[in-house]
């Protein structure tokens, strides 16, 4: 049985692949190579996970059961983990650029040709987060910068928690500082899907 990203008042993306798939017909799954077959499945998840989004909030049964009952579970292979889905705010690299240009926090490393130096991108914007968390005093947050999906892209978001460390939520203090500091006051977080692991499994 398929499972669901999201409840059916919203737009449904299986992430395990039907029994009944449309896609392949009995012949065609027989002669099918199981390896190409679960390639192509998973890629046709994929880009139907692209046209999701983030969601405004994080359904319950997407929040992962207690360690002991998925142990118990496990046993009988009956129980799945859910996807990991990250809450935060998408990070804005023109804004994180800037900043780190005004307090030198740009990393770089020399390129190919002599003279050249090459921004590194991750590493600067990793720098910047962490000092923007030190200016704002942000204690409940930890810096990380997940990679996830979006609206028809793959992008990099400022975040908070995930469905998998639901007991570390930071404070909604932080939250507000965070949010007014990126431009983003009053606005909630929205939760994303990992690029690696948007998978039941």
């Amino acid at each position: 049985m398929s499972c669901s990203l999201v409840p059916s008042a919203h737009q449904v993306v299986p992430i395990l692949a039907p029994r009944n798939c449309m896609c392949f017909t009995q012949k065609a799954r027989t002669a099918c190579n199981p390896q190409i077959r679960a390639i192509l499945i998973s890629l046709k998840d994929f880009l139907n996970l692209l046209n999701v989004g983030p969601l405004p909030e994080l359904y319950p049964h997407l929040i992962p059961p207690k360690n002991k009952t998925l142990k118990k579970e496990a046993v009988n292979k009956r129980l799945k983990k859910p996807p990991l889905i990250h809450c935060g705010y998408v990070a804005d690299k023109e804004f994180l650029f800037e900043y780190a240009r005004n307090h030198g926090l740009l990393q770089e490393c020399p390129g190919e040709c002599e003279g050249e130096m090459v921004l590194l991108k991750l590493v600067t914007m990793t720098a910047t987060v962490e000092a923007i968390f030190t200016e704002l005093g942000l204690s409940s947050i930890p810096v990380r910068l997940p990679q996830v999906v979006t609206n028809d892209d793959v992008t990099l978001i400022i975040a908070l928690y995930n469905n998998y460390s639901m007991k570390k939520r930071p404070t909604d203090e932080d939250v507000r500082k965070l949010a007014g500091f990126l431009g983003k006051e009053g606005e909630q977080p929205k939760w994303y899907f990992d690029v690696t692991r948007w998978k039941w499994n």
